[in-house]
């Protein structure tokens, strides 16, 4: 009896010690994978592989809600696409969990910076700067927001701060030699540079602010030597051949500085002042073409078409005394009236008030004298121009004939995932297709769904069912169309056997629908539905039907209201259709509220009926439902951002492209600046 005891005892100890081990395995595996995937997320990123780095940070996350360091790094990830305010959103986040995080504080600087939200930017800084004195990338920064803020001797005070602590840093050297050509502390400004060329001699964009700096002091041969150098270092550089094209042009080198411009335009197209200055130099020797390339360089820089506009007025005032005098009348009579305007609302304006306000517009506006004929080194005076793909006004948001939901847009030019070509349009509908077995394909283009496993399990998975919004929509190949065929013939004859006809009718509706028999599938869908009146995807296929009925039918009278002389009226019908899919998509939701689909393709019908609040509030059930729904996050964002909701619509495009819809970043670029 004992002995039997003692073996019972023995056992759970060693059942007790197993259990053990596997949960401290089951504990250092896990441990082991987050840091695996923490760190492949680090290398992506440092590879530039920013929607790979995403991915593997999510990984962590979802393992580690806790972990402020992947919020962080996921956030420089979404800085590099351009997605603030998701950056923005990671590093509040990081910030919650870790509250004493100095570049979590500095890295949201930036992002605030990046959304022009500078008083903010500048509070984040010096937090930053309260949990960490020593960090002169602190300083630079702020200092950089200092210069957006027009604050330059603020920011030339940041800069030397941080030079004090990082006497080797080269861009803050670059940074406050900027600051000072701008207060016009020329010979400073040349010091920086020169200092930052001393600490890396092969750096051409030292070289390229130096010779601008030294065109301003009117050194046209230094300005020239820094030039030459920059361009050797750099050989593509279009700032550099224009740079030194406007030296030349000012030393009387004529042809050299057309040569100059030449290049820089081939390097550059959209590079203005160049167009300009060799119009002028065209205009000069009374070329054919001058006058062109002064359009040009208007068309692409409204202050230019703003100068030509002064110039015009200047030849009227010198071949019209008359008129002159007249417009300066008219002129004084409306500063009188500002000035009246000002002292009923401020009280008395002082001539110094009104000087210094003048010089304050003149700061924020860059005026441009047009006597002065190097307008271009005026137009670039302090920075390097940088060309922006930015569209100033929201997109509408339009329904197409064929039922597609599209932004009107533009296409991108430069860099990056963000940057990458892609037409704005709503995600479709889910629906289903079907794959034949052994598919390799099938993978990539479906969601997992119970029912529709289940659907698969009788139909034995041949052919295998598949719910996705990649069906095919256009015409169909010849040979899927005979395969379409040939299936609706094999449910012809098992429908005739009369075993099974919910399954069999319910199969060859959707072969019916995906070959374009709309009505004959509608048919079978209603049989199905006699069958099996609590199949919830009976429902959904039939409201999808409806859906794609009625999206065939807006094509159709686009096309013969093109083509015929007297063309049908456009009836209802196919907005009823839409209406009757709403029917049917709420019964699916009212059998099983967890079908995230249904809740989905709901939200995507009232966006074709132009009820965008309510799609909002259907697509706001898709993700309760289901938080990691993608296209749900894009389609919603996309409404939001017709609606004029920039930030909320952000936030949900970067929560698209965090699931892997990389679209999502070119949007957010373009629209959510």
């Amino acid at each position: 009896m004992k002995s039997h005891i003692f073996l019972i005892y023995r056992k759970s100890i060693a059942f007790v010690a197993l259990l053990i081990i596997l949960l401290v395995s089951s504990n250092s595996f896990a441990q082991f994978n987050t840091q695996q995937y923490f760190y492949h997320g680090r290398s992506k990123l440092h590879f530039q592989n920013y929607v790979g780095s995403i991915k593997d940070f999510n990984i962590v996350i979802r393992l580690e809600p806790n972990n402020y360091e992947a919020f962080f790094f996921r956030a420089i990830a979404k800085q590099y696409l351009e997605d603030y305010y998701g950056a923005k959103q990671d590093l509040d986040k990081a910030i919650e969990i870790k509250p004493f995080y100095p570049l979590a504080y500095m890295q949201r600087g930036m992002v605030n910076h990046s959304l022009k939200n500078y008083e903010i930017a500048l509070d984040d800084y010096n937090k930053a700067m309260e949990l960490d004195v020593n960090n002169y990338s602190i300083f630079n920064n702020k200092g950089i927001t200092h210069m957006a803020l027009k604050n330059y001797k603020d920011a030339i005070k940041d800069y030397t701060h941080a030079l004090k602590l990082n006497n080797r840093a080269i861009n803050t050297y670059l940074n406050r030699s900027i600051a000072y050509q701008i207060v016009d502390s020329l010979d400073l400004a040349i010091e920086d540079c020169t200092s930052a060329i001393k600490i890396r001699p092969h750096y051409d964009h030292a070289y390229l602010i130096r010779g601008r700096i030294k065109l301003e002091k009117d050194d046209f041969a230094g300005a020239i030597k820094d030039l030459n150098e920059a361009i050797r270092l750099k050989p593509r550089s279009a700032n550099a051949f224009f740079v030194r094209g406007l030296a030349k042009q000012q030393l009387g080198e004529f042809n050299g500085a057309i040569m100059d411009y030449n290049m820089a335009i081939q390097l550059d197209p959209n590079l203005a002042s160049a167009y300009l200055n060799r119009g002028i130099i065209k205009q000069q020797r009374n070329e054919y073409d001058a006058e062109r390339d002064i359009q040009i360089a208007s068309a692409l820089d409204p202050r230019i078409a703003k100068l030509q506009h002064q110039l015009k007025e200047e030849e009227k005032r010198r071949a019209n005394p008359w008129y002159y005098a007249i417009s300066q009348k008219a002129k004084k009579k409306n500063q009188q009236k500002l000035n009246k305007n000002s002292a009923s609302n401020v009280g008395t304006t002082t001539s110094t008030n009104a000087e210094e306000e003048q010089k304050s517009d003149a700061l924020k506006e860059e005026e441009i004298d047009p006597k002065n004929m190097n307008v271009a080194q005026k137009l670039e005076k302090g920075k390097l121009r940088r060309q922006a793909d930015r569209i100033g006004s929201q997109p509408p948001l339009i329904v197409g004939d064929n039922g597609k939901v599209t932004l009107t847009t533009k296409q991108p030019t430069e860099g990056l995932v963000q940057n990458i070509n892609v037409i704005i349009e709503l995600s479709p509908n889910f629906d289903f297709t079907y794959f034949e077995k052994n598919h390799l394909d099938y993978s990539m283009m479906q969601y997992f769904s119970v029912e529709v496993d289940e659907l698969n399990e009788k139909n034995q998975q041949n052919p295998f069912l598949a719910l996705t919004n990649h069906v095919q929509t256009s015409v169909l190949r010849y040979d899927e169309m005979q395969k379409y065929k040939e299936h609706i013939a094999l449910f012809d004859a098992l429908v005739a056997t009369n075993q099974n006809p919910e399954l069999f009718y319910l199969d060859r509706a959707i072969l019916k629908n995906l070959s374009f028999e709309f009505e004959s599938a509608q048919l079978d869908f209603g049989k199905a539905k006699e069958y099996a009146p609590h199949d919830i995807l009976v429902y959904f296929g039939a409201a999808n039907n409806q859906v794609d009925m009625a999206d065939y039918l807006r094509s159709i009278f686009k096309t013969q209201k093109n083509i015929l002389i007297n063309p049908i009226e456009e009836d209802e019908s196919n907005y009823s259709n839409y209406h009757h899919a709403i029917d049917g998509y709420e019964k699916v939701l009212d059998m099983n509220p967890k079908f995230h689909f249904a809740w989905f393709n709901l939200a995507n019908t009232y966006i074709k009926l132009e009820d965008y609040q309510k799609a909002i509030t259907k697509y706001d059930q898709a993700i309760k439902v289901y938080p990691a729904f993608a296209e749900a996050y894009f389609n919603r964002g996309l409404t939001k951002i017709f609606l004029k909701d920039i930030e909320g619509g952000a936030l949900d495009l970067s929560k698209a492209g965090e699931l892997g819809m990389i679209q999502a970043y070119n949007i957010i670029k373009r629209y959510c600046d």
